[in-house]
């Protein structure tokens, strides 16, 4: 663990340990990666959502407005990212390509199963049991009655499913008569004219982008999201390690986000455990015990962004340890301040108390 001072800091005489052991990614867009990694931070259930426009074809517009990148930089950025493992990739849909060009613009056609004309018409169909006719509602409509233009049989309502049947929504060739259920999709590539079938067709993969929280500690440390909080409570006082490695008897150390001590009287250990989609739970509570096990600290804290689940709180509950939730990580500032502060109190009122006994006790004595 290397050691730096923070400037303000450094007027107290207090020192900041901060962990400078890993590097950095080099990204192509830096900036970019702050603007859009601040705005995850802020917004936790945010996902960069795909969306098809005509002269792109798949877009990310959300993406786009945030960083002010071309489309073609947008995706490059976001291939980054996830190489860097600080973005989690999602498959949003799934679209068809052609597979001669591979490109997406495509047009699709219905065309007759059996005999592949495209001149198909559909609607509700009734089948005649008795005679084995089948046709549209209208073939069988005679002004207020349903009579079959095959056998001209006369279909009395109370033998619907008896002698005919309503099968629904049907399609029929126009070319060679026959019924069918669902039609042939075929494609043709409006790029190089290649026509094919939905069998044919590559499957052309569409994704969605959320932040990884296995990696929040080096995302806050790139944009600098603690910096105000460390630098607050480094002019109280406090003794802040950030990420922190505190080692118990494995030759591993256990990492948490923050190590907070406050003269001989306060060591708090700190997780602020992020979870884009879902809540945070049970396991990710039991995570933190297997690391606090072993460690000698006053307080223990897990701040849950944006909101855990009610089976995370009663497990922390159970361990003694306090679950805070917090809906953006200018929130977990506050609420991490708040309760450092709270935690100060309460030893000062413990201690006067302890003094007041004490002096009560050695009065009683006289």
């Amino acid at each position: 663990m290397l050691e730096k001072e923070d400037g303000r800091a450094k007027e107290i005489g207090w020192c900041i340990k901060m962990v400078f052991a890993r590097k950095f990614p080099e990204f192509s867009f830096p900036e970019a990666v702050r603007k859009l990694m601040n705005y995850m931070l802020e917004n936790p259930h945010f996902i960069v959502k795909p969306a098809f426009s005509e002269k792109e074809i798949i877009t990310y517009p959300d993406l786009i407005s945030i960083t002010g990148l071309t489309i073609e930089d947008a995706i490059k950025l976001l291939k980054e990212l996830v190489d860097a493992r600080w973005v989690r990739a999602k498959i949003s849909s799934n679209v068809p390509m052609c597979p001669k060009c591979e490109s997406l613009k495509l047009v699709s056609h219905l065309v007759c199963p059996n005999c592949g004309d495209a001149n198909i018409t559909s609607g509700s169909v009734i089948k005649h049991l008795k005679c084995g006719f089948s046709g549209f509602i209208s073939d069988f409509k005679e002004l207020d009655e349903f009579v079959c233009p095959n056998c001209e049989t006369k279909l009395k309502i109370d033998e619907l499913g008896v002698t005919w049947i309503v099968p629904g929504i049907q399609y029929q060739c126009n070319n060679c008569r026959s019924f069918f259920e669902s039609p042939k999709i075929e494609f043709e590539c409006l790029n190089c004219r290649n026509k094919f079938s939905h069998h044919e067709a590559k499957i052309f993969s569409i994704y969605e982008y959320y932040l990884n929280p296995i990696n929040l500690n080096i995302i806050t440390e790139y944009t600098g999201s603690f910096t105000d909080l460390i630098n607050a409570l480094a002019v109280k006082g406090w003794e802040i390690a950030y990420p922190a490695n505190l080692y118990g008897t494995a030759p591993s150390p256990h990492t948490f986000t923050f190590n907070f001590k406050y003269k001989d009287l306060i060591n708090c250990v700190v997780d602020v455990i992020y979870s884009p989609i879902g809540f945070v739970d049970k396991t990710h509570v039991l995570n933190f015990i297997s690391k606090i096990v072993e460690l000698e600290v006053t307080h223990k804290l897990i701040i849950a962004v944006p909101e855990a689940n009610q089976e995370a709180k009663e497990t922390a509950e159970l361990s003694g340890i306090v679950l805070i939730e917090a809906k953006t990580i200018e929130e977990v500032k506050e609420k991490i301040i708040d309760f450092l502060e709270r935690s100060v109190e309460e030893l000062s009122k413990e201690k006067v108390s302890a003094e007041i006994e004490r002096i009560s006790r050695l009065l009683e004595g006289l």
